[in-house]
């Protein structure tokens, strides 16, 4: 078993739990204001970080994700975090939790089209039978995605309009490190010798 799902199971749980899977890449507030929805149905929402081949290299590593999301949530006690690196580790999550409950947030008709793929995919995928609840994005956020809030903070917008003040700063040095538009400190010093 996964590292994190060793430590998650000697927590302990109570009620209801939506497991919120994505790669989160970065957490915007589109993200966050599912969460918020989710947590009024849900007694807690663990946020479950898995990368998907299909959307490229991501720029924040699990680990930048999870503290990240633990930083937004730091006091919220019942949201949960873990990052997954397989799908048997994500079947472990099902377990350790005791649900069978995904989140998932629609923005779009594009969004829906993409849903009924994962729903089919995650099915087929784990022998439990899952239980897929829907939020849609609030208007404010709903143009909000994480390939949006990156390119636009490469175009020079504040970070702080698509992700939480508390992950901003960071968000936007680690994006702009990742496509090369900002020198790191170690090119930085390299140059000056």
């Amino acid at each position: 078993m996964h590292e994190a799902a060793k430590e998650l199971k000697t927590s302990h749980y109570v009620g209801t739990t939506g497991l919120y899977i994505g790669t989160f890449d970065p957490f915007t507030k589109g993200h966050e204001s599912i969460v918020s929805q989710a947590l009024n149905i849900f007694d807690n929402v663990a946020i479950i970080i898995v990368d998907n081949p299909l959307k490229g290299i991501p720029v924040f590593t699990q680990y930048d994700r999870l503290t990240m999301i633990a930083k937004i949530y730091r006091d919220i006690p019942n949201i949960f975090q873990a990052e997954c690196r397989t799908h048997s580790e994500i079947a472990d999550m099902f377990k350790i939790f005791n649900s069978n409950s995904v989140i998932r947030g629609i923005r779009n008709e594009s969004d829906y089209t993409y849903e009924v793929k994962v729903k089919r995919f995650y099915e087929n995928l784990y022998e439990v039978g899952l239980n897929f609840v829907y939020f849609l994005a609030d208007i404010k956020h709903q143009h909000i995605s994480s390939s949006l809030a990156k390119e636009r903070i490469l175009s020079g917008d504040c970070a702080s309009e698509f992700l939480n003040e508390s992950i901003s700063d960071f968000a936007e040095r680690e994006i702009r490190l990742f496509y090369g538009k900002e020198k790191s400190y170690e090119k930085e010093i390299k140059e000056e010798t």
